[in-house]
């Protein structure tokens, strides 16, 4: 499973509207984005893409019928890092009893045969989540929110201005013990549903 950042946001904007011709968004809206997106966001080929292999978090917490264990994790992240991947999201240091495939993330991180050049970030989504993942060995962690307050509020249980102030103390530590950091935007396809709607809305009422 991977996360792929490209330098622009007409390419994403473009992709996620022809994703959505498929679903129950009427025709009209799916043909005025895109010229909207053509029009305005012309593309330009981006200089650099990064891809961000996520499986052993993303795609692992979602699998709810068996726990998977440590060494299995483990072993996955190190066949993943032979492919010749440069950044593997590996876990993430959450709620053990929301999430509990991930209940192990300290035991995959410091299970972790590290691969010359190859990083291996972690989602943290609150300060003590973070003091928890240093602990671990964690050199480079990923900070999240939401494109809607739905969204934000199911996923994180908070709204999108409160993940906000969450950063700042996550940030401030950071900085000053030189631990990278990633933002992350999480989105789904309704929300970004909601959000072309009311985009196209807006747009339409003020040509």
């Amino acid at each position: 499973m991977l996360h792929t950042f490209v330098s622009s946001s007409s390419s994403s904007l473009l992709s996620g509207a022809s994703r959505l011709s498929c679903s129950k968004v009427p025709q009209r809206f799916f043909a005025a984005a895109q010229s909207v997106v053509q029009t305005h966001m012309p593309f330009t080929p981006p200089k650099h893409v990064k891809i961000v292999e996520v499986g052993p978090r993303d795609g692992l917490q979602n699998e709810r019928k068996v726990v998977i264990p440590t060494h299995i994790k483990l072993e996955l992240i190190r066949r993943l890092g032979s492919t010749g991947l440069r950044t593997i999201e590996t876990t993430s240091f959450v709620s053990k009893t929301r999430i509990p495939q991930m209940a192990d993330a300290a035991e995959v991180m410091k299970g972790l045969d590290p691969i010359p050049g190859v990083s291996y970030p972690v989602l943290v989504p609150t300060i003590n989540y973070y003091h928890q993942a240093i602990e671990a060995g964690v050199k480079e962690i990923a900070i999240f929110t939401s494109a809607s307050e739905g969204f934000c509020k199911a996923n994180i249980g908070c709204t999108v201005e409160e993940s906000f102030q969450r950063f700042v103390p996550i940030m401030e530590r950071a900085k000053a013990y030189g631990i990278s950091v990633r933002g992350l935007a999480s989105s789904s396809s309704l929300s970004f549903s909601l959000f072309l709607k009311s985009f196209l809305l807006v747009h339409t009422s003020f040509s």
